[in-house]
């Protein structure tokens, strides 16, 4: 049951970001220091070099979003994600992004979640400088913090819970699932088009393959129509795709790219849990914190 509720947390950090707690790749071994030159398939263009970012990005400092988790239509939690600062790491210039989810007084009577997601991206590259990571999920809990070698391509996992510390390998162009989202937003979308995205967690790193499939209308209430684009993430292992859990995610066309809606179904481990989503309930700007 434990696994059913950390799938519908996962939803909050885009569609792309749900596989990453479902699907469970050959392992990869822990390395001290990684070879500078990670072989990646031609086909992947975007994991060929870290790209800079464009000058206008889709998110603002102070920006909010909130977002209203189902289970077949039923309300059973909340998610915010929140561009929080600018703020230095190790002399970087950096974003704090925070992304928090919890399960609601209904749901919580039965399994409590209370977990957060820090992110600090670089202003410059967007690429991620740091990652934060506090989970509480019933009895369970871990607090996590990797750093980001971008010099020698080192990722370095440190496990506030337990002490330990291992490092693995970084690929040019991952990224931490709320840094890869937010970079997301600030990519040109069109029908059809095919986009790829790194990530790298849990010491190791994927491939995320979405496909615009087509343009849509969605309601948010309060807020009225979006003109959106339906795009559906795949996961890439062992060099093929798979298809585990279908997503679909909804992202408006404007050129801020908000994500207005998920809708998961998984097709494996656990097909009985039928529907889960994430839906867009507010937008806020608030007063960016101060660090």
């Amino acid at each position: 049951m434990k696994r059913a509720y950390i799938i519908i947390i996962a939803l909050i950090l885009t569609g792309s970001v749900v596989y990453l707690r479902l699907v469970r790749p050959a392992p990869e071994t822990s390395i001290a220091r990684p070879a500078l030159q990670t072989p990646i398939p031609a086909q992947t263009p975007p994991l060929e070099k870290a790209p800079k970012a464009p000058k206008d990005y889709a998110f603002k400092v102070g920006e909010r979003f909130t977002y209203v988790i189902a289970w077949q239509g039923i309300p059973i939690g909340e998610a915010t994600s929140t561009v929080e600062a600018i703020t230095t790491y190790k002399g970087y210039e950096v974003y704090k992004i925070v992304v928090r989810a919890g399960t609601n007084d209904f749901l919580s009577a039965i399994f409590k979640i209370r977990d957060s997601f820090i992110s600090y991206m670089d202003t410059e590259t967007l690429e991620s400088r740091c990652f934060e990571v506090s989970l509480r999920e019933g009895g369970y809990k871990k607090d996590l913090v990797v750093d980001y070698d971008w010099d020698n391509r080192i990722a370095t996992y440190q496990n506030l819970t337990d002490g330990s510390i291992k490092k693995s390998a970084l690929r040019p162009g991952a990224r931490d699932p709320v840094c890869a989202s937010y970079y997301f937003r600030t990519l040109p979308l069109n029908p059809d088009e095919h986009i790829v995205l790194g990530i790298n967690a849990s010491e190791k790193n994927y491939e995320i393959g979405g496909t615009v499939i087509k343009e849509a209308k969605i309601t948010v209430p309060q807020m009225g129509k979006f003109d959106a684009f339906l795009v559906e993430p795949y996961v890439k292992q062992k060099g093929e795709y798979e298809n585990r859990v279908s997503v679909k995610g909804y992202v408006s066309q404007e050129p801020n790219r908000i994500l207005l809606l998920i809708k998961m179904q998984v097709l494996e481990l656990i097909p009985w849990l039928g529907e889960v989503t994430a839906k867009l309930e507010k937008i806020e700007y608030i007063t960016p914190a101060q660090d």
